[in-house]
């Protein structure tokens, strides 16, 4: 974990001033608001290995009467210890049987390339004449696969997301990117399924839902009373908190007597818009942009004292090199005041599609795969 600037070591990391400092795309609002917040870079140290080593899973299925044996690479931790408080991602599976579809399908799950290899079972080695050479069933069981394979990418998912609002969305060479974009081609695959990311900006992302302009929606959005009133929300995917962020030669605490007379932004239309002028209106000068990224910049330009804004934002900004000044500022603000929870969002009454996204959801959090998203943008968990 890179130390905060007052230790001396620099923290200043490229890839997060590439994911975080690109313009946002015309007529798009960097978005968010009521998202999530994350422990303070310091505290992570330690607590996670950075160099993550493969291991192989090996998962067995009983199709009798032969046994199909497939290898996942997936990444894995080299020490435990050092991985908390991560899960550590491997998995044992007992042989068990399964149903030929469910075989396919959970196959089909996995991004990887699988390596077979075929065991006879005693069972089959007593039937008379089944001399069948192993290359032959590992090629009847590619063909088995590539039968099913259409009917399972038949359903398209489309999935709206903002776009501006790193490192959970943003866009990279023109291509939507970031945790919640890889998040959600994930649970398309898990629902055996494939994914259409939609940008849309953030004043419109929910009544774009509603309007069925997609299904469902990946783009860190808390769920609060108001936005229950008109669609459901699955249950979170990450945990975040609020933080200000600002220059610490300047201010020790966030109190609103330390902030009295300064001036302080945020993302218009946000949880953390209404918790400022709800708190903070009375005693400093609150300024709203239409974008994060814009808030930020009148901090860098100092034109701002203080951002409030996601901690797990924050935490990507404080490692880019315009945010070597800044550090957080006082404690984050309560749990649920702003609301800290990311949910996936669906249209109000979608059950099929809610209890679906929460089963691919568990299975990535079981296979390993949100764990491996995890780790590609945050040495810590969010979860």
């Amino acid at each position: 974990m890179p130390a905060s600037h007052h230790g001396g070591q620099a923290r200043f990391r490229p890839e997060a001033r590439e994911r975080f400092l690109p313009s946002p795309i015309a007529g798009q609002p960097n978005g968010t608001g009521d998202r999530a917040a994350a422990p303070h870079p310091k505290a992570a140290k330690g607590q996670a290995s950075r160099h993550a080593h493969g291991y192989c899973r090996t998962v067995w299925i009983s199709c009798s009467p032969v046994q199909l044996r497939f290898q996942l690479e997936l990444p894995a931790c080299s020490d435990i210890n050092t991985c908390n408080p991560l899960l550590p991602m491997i998995i044992h599976a007992p042989l068990h049987l399964v149903s030929t579809y469910d075989f396919i399908s959970h196959a089909l799950a996995y991004d990887r390339t699988l390596s077979i290899s075929i065991h006879q079972t005693p069972q089959y080695q007593q039937y008379p004449g089944n001399h069948m050479r192993p290359a032959s069933l590992v090629f009847i069981f590619i063909a088995v696969v590539l039968l099913f394979q259409p009917a399972f990418a038949q359903t398209t998912y489309r999935v709206g997301t903002e776009g501006g609002y790193p490192p959970f969305n943003y866009v990279k060479n023109g291509e939507p990117a970031g945790f919640d974009v890889e998040l959600a081609k994930e649970l398309c695959k898990a629902m055996q399924g494939e994914c259409k990311i939609i940008l849309v900006p953030w004043d419109d992302i929910i009544t774009g839902l509603i309007n069925k302009r997609y299904d469902f929606v990946v783009a860190s959005m808390a769920r609060t009373e108001e936005r229950d009133k008109l669609i459901d929300f699955t249950t979170p995917y990450y945990r975040s908190r609020t933080n200000f962020i600002g220059n610490p030669a300047h201010l020790s605490s966030s109190s609103p007597e330390q902030l009295e007379g300064k001036i302080l932004t945020t993302q218009n239309k946000t949880v953390q818009a209404d918790y400022l002028i709800k708190h903070y209106g009375s005693v400093a000068k609150i300024v709203l942009f239409d974008t994060l990224a814009e808030s930020f910049h009148a901090l860098i330009r100092g034109e701002a004292d203080a951002v409030l804004t996601d901690s797990l934002v924050g935490y990507e900004f404080l490692q880019t090199e315009p945010g070597q000044p800044f550090d957080y500022i006082g404690q984050p603000l309560n749990t649920n005041d702003p609301s800290s929870e990311a949910c996936i969002a669906v249209r109000e009454g979608d059950h099929e599609l809610k209890n679906k996204l929460e089963r691919a959801l568990q299975t990535l959090r079981l296979n390993g795969i949100y764990e491996r998203i995890n780790r590609r943008y945050f040495p810590f968990s969010v979860y």
